[in-house]
């Protein structure tokens, strides 16, 4: 389980997603290590991007790359100051929910490796 704010996740989303010529069909990638969450996309035109936020994990590291317009779009339609990402394992779906709040829940499948 990953805790992390809500603004800076969709603002960090917004800087990566600069370098992709194609942000949709361009993976964004989630690097979740000990109290940081690492958001990097890769074109081989562009170069890379990368930002790193706070987070409070739970669990083992992990990497999991998304649909950067889908994540960001479960993340603005979240209303808390701060969202959970739930998920067991890297290809497995994902769950976004506002921390307190049980009235939404977001679904999101991750992309292939």
């Amino acid at each position: 389980t990953l805790k992390v704010s809500r603004e800076a996740m969709i603002d960090a989303i917004r800087r990566v997603k600069l370098v992709a010529r194609d942000p949709i069909g361009t993976p964004l990638r989630l690097q979740v290590a000990g109290d940081a969450v690492t958001l990097r996309m890769v074109t081989p035109d562009n170069g890379e991007a990368t930002e790193q936020i706070d987070a409070v994990s739970s669990g083992s590291d992990i990497e999991i790359r998304f649909n950067n317009e889908l994540l960001a779009s479960g993340l603005e339609a979240c209303g808390t100051d701060e969202i959970t990402i739930q998920t067991s394992e890297p290809g497995k779906l994902a769950l976004i929910r506002g921390v307190d709040q049980n009235e939404f829940t977001y679904l999101l499948m991750p992309l292939k490796s």
